[in-house]
C-alpha cells in the first residue's frame, strides 16, 4: 500500500494556506504551517493532546472562513467513564461489568460510524452529491470530516454563522439514530480536533487515516474530498434557512462579497472543464474520473499520442508510469474514445464533481 504523500505533505495540505490555533488545551495562533510538527513532537514527550482548529483562523480565536465540517464519534467520553467509575465505587457495578459495557459501545460505535460514511458515500437521496470524507481513527472513537469545496471566508458575526454551521451538520444525522456523535460540536466553529498522525497521550496510538471500512489506508492528498465535498449552494442554502438571525435584504450583497475563494486559483487550459482542472491541481483524481479526463483530453484537446495522453498525468500525487501506460495504452487498442462520448455536465453533477457557481458553464445552464 504506497501512499501518495508523505505525512508532512499530507499535514501541509491539513493545516492550510492560511492560519490556526492550536492547543492542548489552551489554544494560541500561527500562520506558519512548519510548526504543526514540533508541536506534534512536544505534545508526545509532555504526555498532552495534539490539538488544532477545525476551521481556518484570521488571529487568535477569530475564524477566517468555513472549511469543512466536524463530526466526533467516541464509544465512551470522560462523562460516561466517570459515571461508570461512580457505580462502581458505590457498588452498584464491577469492574468486569464496566469492561464488557466498553467492549460492546466499542462494537457498537463501528456500526455506528460506518452507517454514518455509508450515508455519504452512498446517499439515499438520489438528487444529493456523493460525499468522500475523511476519517482519522482516534483513541476511542473517530473523527469525520466533511470538506467544502474550497474555503468560505465570513465575516465576524459568530453567532450567525454559528447557526448556519449547526443547519448544515444537522443536515447530515437528523432523523438517524446516532448515539455516540458529540452533537456539542454542531454549532461550533471554534472547534478543536486532534490532528491526524499526532499521538494519544494515553494509549501512544497514532491517530491514522481510514478509510470507509474504518480500516487503515494510504495517505493522500485532500483534493478527492473537497472535489465531492459540499459546495457553495449547500452554504447558501443553510444561509437562507437559518431561523435564529433574519439577513435583511441589505446584507445580501455584502454576502455575496465574503464568497471569496480562498484557497483554489484556476489555470487557463484549452477548453478542458473547470472541474478537471481543479482535480489537476489537487494532485488527486479519482479512478472514474481518469477516464472521463482522457475522453476530455482526446475530444476537448485532440491529444490522440500515448505520450500527449501521459502527459496530463503527471501532476497527481500517486502517479505511476508503468499503471498509466498500460491503461491508456488499453484505451487507444481498444478504442474505447469510440465507445464513449465525454460525460455531460449533468453526469458530472450526479458524480459531485462540479464546481456549481465557480464554472461558467453552470452559470449559464442555471
Amino acid at each position: 500500500m504506497e501512499d501518495h504523500v508523505s505525512k508532512e505533505e499530507f499535514l501541509f495540505q491539513f493545516f492550510g494556506n492560511f492560519g490556526r490555533e492550536f492547543g492542548n488545551p489552551k489554544q494560541w495562533f500561527t500562520n506558519d504551517p512548519t510548526q504543526v510538527f514540533p508541536f506534534i513532537e512536544e505534545c508526545r514527550v509532555n504526555k498532552v493532546p495534539a490539538f488544532m482548529s477545525v476551521q481556518p483562523r484570521k488571529e487568535h480565536y477569530k475564524v477566517l472562513g468555513i472549511e469543512k465540517l466536524f463530526f466526533d464519534f467516541d464509544y465512551a467520553d470522560k462523562t460516561y467513564i466517570n459515571t461508570l467509575d461512580a457505580k462502581i465505587a458505590k457498588g452498584e457495578l464491577t469492574e468486569s461489568e464496566k469492561e464488557t459495557d466498553l467492549a460492546f459501545r466499542k462494537e457498537d460505535l463501528l456500526k455506528e460510524v460506518k452507517r454514518f460514511v455509508n450515508k455519504l458515500i452512498n446517499p439515499e437521496d438520489p438528487k444529493a452529491f456523493p460525499i468522500l470524507p475523511l476519517i482519522v481513527k482516534t483513541n476511542k472513537g473517530y473523527h469525520v470530516y466533511i470538506y467544502f469545496d474550497r474555503i468560505y471566508v465570513i465575516d465576524d458575526r459568530s453567532d450567525f454563522w454559528c447557526s448556519v454551521y449547526g443547519l448544515l451538520y444537522r443536515r447530515f444525522y437528523k432523523g438517524y439514530n446516532f448515539k455516540y456523535v458529540d452533537i456539542t460540536s454542531e454549532n461550533d466553529i471554534f472547534r478543536m480536533s486532534r490532528i491526524p498522525f499526532s499521538i494519544h497521550e494515553k494509549s501512544g496510538a497514532e491517530c491514522v487515516i481510514v478509510d470507509e471500512d474504518l480500516k487503515p489506508t494510504k495517505i493522500r492528498g485532500l483534493g478527492l474530498q473537497k472535489q465531492s465535498g459540499l459546495k457553495q449552494q449547500d452554504l447558501l442554502d443553510a444561509i437562507k434557512m437559518s431561523e435564529t438571525i433574519i439577513v435583511k435584504k441589505s446584507d445580501k450583497a455584502k454576502l455575496r462579497k465574503i464568497f471569496s475563494d480562498a484557497s483554489v486559483t484556476y489555470t487557463q487550459g484549452g477548453s478542458i472543464r473547470p472541474c478537471f482542472l481543479q482535480a489537476l491541481e489537487y494532485k488527486e483524481m479519482a479512478n472514474e474520473m481518469r477516464l472521463c479526463f482522457l475522453l476530455e483530453l482526446w475530444y476537448k484537446q485532440n491529444k490522440h499520442t500515448l505520450e500527449e495522453l501521459i502527459e496530463p498525468f503527471r501532476v497527481l500525487n500517486d502517479f505511476d508510469e508503468r499503471k498509466t501506460t498500460y491503461y491508456i495504452q488499453y484505451f487507444l487498442d481498444h478504442n474505447v474514445y469510440d465507445k464513449f462520448k465525454p460525460r455531460a455536465c449533468k453526469t458530472l453533477m450526479k458524480k459531485g464533481w462540479c464546481l456549481q457557481d465557480k464554472c461558467p458553464k453552470y452559470k449559464y445552464k442555471k
